[in-house]
């Protein structure tokens, strides 16, 4: 299986990134992904695959308190402790494991696992969602983001940020091949779906093409107002796929 990026890669990605500290508020990013798993199942545990600086790790304890563990393969220790001491949570709160997901053994199972952004920087993905249900207990839930690169978002990328567009696996970004992995894993309570509604991103080092910037501005704004009336997941603009499940 390739990898299409590396620990060199990630180093640099997360030392070149400005306004990392942040307070993490309650409607964060899959803030009702996480309350709707929370409402039904009850998780008292959770690891983040490849999530440092572990936001969704400080968002799961803030506002929860379900025991957050962090695996990446760079975890810069200070980074973390500092955005826990910005959100008033104790020292250490996180368990924090710097490895590759592919050589570390889990050493426990936990209720809820969750990656965002991860396993498209792989070319096998049955196997690296396969590698999730390993860290996954019975009856516990397998929560999965992904960008979909299939879209308005996509083609954005693919025009001004090609080096980064290239780091991503976009076979992996089909609704109907996820349900036929997730399907071959034989895990339960399937759904795999779009959501969103709409969204254009950039990196940074892309951002200061001014026809970049220009181009984000004429499309985003009327796109955003519309989706956020209609509130349609499509395809073709919605800019994350989802999978949730649970382990037999």
């Amino acid at each position: 299986m390739e990898k299409l990026t590396d620990k060199k890669f990630w180093e640099n990605y997360w030392l070149s990134k400005k306004n990392i500290f942040k307070l993490i508020p309650r409607n964060f990013i899959f803030s009702d992904l996480f309350s709707d798993i929370i409402r039904k199942h009850n998780p008292k545990t959770a690891i983040e695959i490849g999530g440092f600086p572990g936001l969704h790790s400080i968002f799961l304890y803030k506002y929860f308190q379900i025991k957050p563990t962090l695996l990446d393969i760079v975890v810069i220790p200070s980074i973390v402790d500092k955005l826990c001491q910005i959100n008033n949570i104790p020292h250490a709160t996180i368990a924090c494991y710097e490895a590759d997901f592919f050589d570390n053994n889990p050493s426990q199972q936990y209720d809820l696992v969750f990656s965002n952004g991860f396993i498209e920087h792989f070319t096998d993905t049955e196997k690296v969602i396969q590698q999730h249900i390993q860290y996954l207990n019975q009856g516990g839930t397998l929560l999965i983001t992904l960008p979909n690169f299939k879209s308005l978002n996509g083609w954005f990328q693919r025009v001004f940020d090609p080096e980064n567009y290239r780091k991503h696996n976009i076979q992996c970004m089909d609704k109907k091949l996820l349900e036929r992995i997730c399907e071959n894993l034989q895990l339960h309570e399937v759904n795999v779906f779009y959501y969103g509604y709409f969204s254009i991103w950039i990196e940074e080092k892309a951002q200061k093409k001014l026809l970049a910037r220009l181009t984000r501005l004429i499309l985003f704004y009327p796109l955003k107002l519309f989706f956020r009336l209609t509130k349609i997941n499509t395809k073709y603009f919605a800019p994350y796929l989802v999978i949730r499940a649970t382990k037999r």
